[in-house]
């Protein structure tokens, strides 16, 4: 089974980084259907007992590695702790556009399986990001409208949205125009709101 955030055994994170890293190596040349259990365990040298006591199922796998790397490469690029503001929100869209068009060139677009993994793991780690970033701004106004709730769920889908389309276009199109094409947008129609004006835009 996946941890649930808690410290693990040197050995056991060990193990967990050869089973990673020898799927990952698999996906890179076949389908993700047509890979079995036993391809993982064969190439990690371990045997499946050792393989289902950290996961259930490919899926799982899939489902914790698209979690963990998209984790990994938003904190490379963006303050997670920072404040909300339209830099901050720009800098996310660039970096949620990067790592999904490296996705799109590592794995095969044909692996429609893996689309929804990938959907559901990176829009539920953006909502958190722009949750946390939204939630302090309850402080500032009596009545936030839209809530943060409700921002963050739309801003979450909005940027996942276009960090697709980036995916999809690749080289032809600039990552940063694009963020600032969507920022336009958004600071039009979401950020009009009265409780959003007094937000950094800079």
């Amino acid at each position: 089974m996946a941890d649930n955030g808690k410290k693990l055994d040197p050995r056991i994170l060990r193990t967990r980084k050869l089973i990673e890293s020898s799927f990952l190596e698999l996906l890179e040349e076949e389908d993700f259907q047509s890979i079995t259990i036993q391809d993982i365990t064969d190439r990690a040298t371990i045997n499946r007992s050792t393989f289902y006591a950290h996961f259930d199922d490919k899926y799982m796998l899939f489902d914790h590695i698209i979690r963990q790397t998209f984790m990994q490469s938003i904190k490379s690029k963006v303050l997670l702790s920072a404040e909300f503001s339209m830099n901050n929100l720009r800098s996310l869209i660039i970096a949620v556009c990067d790592y999904l068009t490296r996705l799109n060139w590592q794995y095969r677009p044909t692996d429609l399986q893996l689309k929804p993994v990938i959907e559901t793991q990176v829009q539920s780690q953006l909502y958190k990001i722009l949750f946390n970033w939204i939630k302090p701004l309850e402080t500032d106004f009596e009545n936030l409208n839209p809530s943060s709730e409700l921002t963050a769920s739309m801003l979450s889908w909005s940027i996942y949205g276009i960090g697709l389309q980036c995916s999809q276009l690749g080289e032809l199109i600039s990552v940063e125009e694009v963020a600032d094409q969507a920022l336009d947008l958004l600071s039009g129609t979401l950020f009009s709101s009265p409780s959003f004006e007094s937000v950094e835009m800079a």
